[in-house]
């Protein structure tokens, strides 16, 4: 449960990022703060997909749905990146 809320957390960043067409949260970046730019789409697509949860036999039927979305949400947000999905290649 605590990876879907992690992926919930990431979606919610990436989609913030993309809804401003990529411009990183907290706007331009100038002298002062480009150090501090979020990261990129790529970066956090990847993060995401590293913590995608895996299948067991042991799932029950309410965590291969909560799997599912998780898979979806991600594939959704990050298509460039679907070779993340566990099972996918």
């Amino acid at each position: 449960m605590r990876r879907i809320f992690s992926a919930v957390l990431i979606a919610l960043a990436v989609t913030a990022v993309t809804a401003c067409g990529r411009t990183p949260i907290g706007g331009i970046a100038t002298r002062t703060n480009a150090s501090h730019q979020a990261p990129t789409l790529s970066v956090l697509c990847r993060a995401w997909g590293a913590e995608l949860p895996t299948r067991s036999r042991q799932d029950t039927a309410q965590t291969q749905l909560e799997i599912e979305a998780a898979y979806d949400a991600f594939a959704a947000t990050c298509p460039s990146h679907a070779d993340l999905i566990p099972g996918s290649s």
